[in-house]
């Protein structure tokens, strides 16, 4: 019969190795991030090489040391159940051991959580499609300035109160059956209470999760000098989830003006952090917009040049079918006095 089971020691041993790996990763960015930042290089592709590194490269190379984090953890906790049912075997040589659970850092927060990292990974594809490198939040900041104005106007900012919420409900509530029941509940009183609960659950794990992963980036002020704006940005995100929290959970002027406050200091801080990518999407922006306008000119020039040449053709070929005309009137009338 086969041997299961495993030698913790190595199972371990291995967690450390592949959780210093994960470690030596992200050090190694934030070294190329410096070394990119100062090599004296210019020119397109130099360029090119920027926002490469800054978008796929950097972001391929982080997700690769969360999935190193994610299995290191995986181990850790394998060999923890091995170890607990060794020991309830009581001399049975550890060879039965319970199945393990799924990937460590799968509870929500969790840096290693691989529906996390696949999110990234993909949400980063995303963003490279505008030109802005590392997942600059876009869509998210494009949601909070949303809630901010509500929140500014002491409106809550639940799904009933967004700009699909609002069209889209009263749209819905004309229609017959039960769709038409349903939309009419959500928009209502109850409907409204329950998009609130949801809203202040889900702002307490998102939370939970900010705080997680700013306990897991180390101390602040090593992080800070580490990060820089980012790291700014990740404590005002979590601020702003929290303040977001408040506001739905006591809608005030006081909860209010400090959800918009960090709202505004996180989105600050993601411009500052990202400006290099954005300064670099808009002189992209405006390289093409020029082209686009010179190509317009140069076609414009053709076609004024070709109606020119061809109405300076079609007078050419007027006045020389009247001066064959007049020729041959004259010939004509020269014969008649032969």
């Amino acid at each position: 019969m086969a041997q299961l089971g495993a030698d913790v020691d190595q199972l371990e041993a291995l967690a450390r190795a592949m959780s210093s790996r994960a470690d030596q990763c992200r050090t190694q960015v934030s070294q190329v991030d410096g070394a990119v930042r100062s090599a004296w290089w210019r020119g397109p592709h130099a360029d090119e090489f920027r926002r490469w590194w800054s978008g796929q490269g950097r972001q391929q190379v982080l997700v690769a040391a969360d999935l190193l984090r994610a299995q290191s953890e995986h181990l850790v906790s394998q060999a923890g159940q091995q170890r607990q049912a060794s020991d309830s075997l009581a001399g049975g040589g550890g060879t039965g051991g319970a199945p393990g659970p799924g990937p460590a850092g799968s509870e929500p927060g969790s840096t290693g959580w691989p529906g996390e990292v696949v999110g990234q990974f993909f949400g980063a594809e995303f963003f490279n499609i505008f030109g802005f490198g590392d997942h600059f939040p876009l869509v998210p900041l494009a949601l909070a300035f949303g809630k901010m104005t509500r929140m500014a106007r002491g409106i809550p900012p639940i799904f009933q109160t967004g700009m699909v919420g609002r069209h889209l409900l009263p749209l819905l509530g004309t229609a017959p059956g039960v769709l038409g029941t349903a939309a009419t509940w959500l928009d209502g009183p109850a409907g409204r209470l329950l998009t609130t609960r949801v809203g202040i659950v889900g702002g307490v794990v998102g939370t939970g999760a900010g705080i997680v992963d700013l306990y897991q980036q180390g101390n602040p002020i090593d992080a800070f000098e580490r990060e820089g704006a980012g790291y700014v940005a990740d404590v005002a995100s979590t601020a702003f989830s929290a303040s977001t929290t408040a506001f739905l959970v006591a809608p005030n002027p006081v909860t209010g003006a400090i959800a918009v406050g960090t709202g505004l200091v996180w989105a600050g801080a993601e411009v500052v952090d990202h400006w290099d990518e954005i300064t670099d999407f808009a002189s992209d922006a405006w390289d093409a917009g020029t082209d686009i306008a010179s190509d317009v000119v140069d076609w414009g020039s053709d076609v004024a040049s070709d109606a020119w040449d061809a109405g300076t053709d079609l007078v050419g070929d007027v006045g020389g079918g009247l001066a064959d005309a007049g020729g041959a009137i004259v010939g004509g009338l020269g014969g008649l006095f032969d």
